[in-house]
């Protein structure tokens, strides 16, 4: 087995569903979802639970309190960073609700939010979102009526 070229990042996502749709933030700064539309959440501190991570996160990128669930899915990806970096980003993709309106935070790294139907998402999505996307649709599409 050779040695890893680059670094392993490990991050948590909020996927909050309501009434067929998706929260998303659109990030303008870092990383492979630099200018693309992705979950709330990030990389998690050194000692944080996944589930706080999405707490913090959703908090810092929404201004929304989350209620954290199950672990859906998980994203895997390796790319490379704008200095040339290999990454391997690992992403836990959590269950999340939220009961209040979100608002971005225009911090500079996200400069908008907003729910967008899981039948019409934009162009420009992480594959983080897809997934969420895909397992969000399947879980309403077995829901009896």
């Amino acid at each position: 087995m050779s040695p890893a070229p680059g670094k392993v990042r490990v991050a948590a996502y909020g996927v909050c569903i309501r009434d067929g749709r998706i929260l998303l933030v659109h990030q303008v700064s870092r990383g492979p979802a630099q200018h693309k539309w992705t979950l709330p959440g990030g990389g998690l501190d050194f000692g944080e639970s996944p589930a706080d991570g999405v707490r913090r996160e959703v908090r810092e990128e929404t201004g929304c309190d989350a209620v954290v669930g199950a672990v859906i899915g998980v994203d895997d990806n390796v790319y490379m960073t704008p200095d040339g970096t290999e990454r391997h980003g690992i992403g836990l993709l959590f269950e999340a609700a939220v009961d209040t309106e979100p608002v971005a935070p225009n911090d500079g790294e996200i400069d908008q939010v907003g729910w967008f139907d899981l039948n019409d998402l934009p162009e420009e999505i992480t594959s983080g979102v897809v997934m969420a996307a895909e397992l969000s649709r399947a879980a309403l599409a077995d829901r009896p009526d």
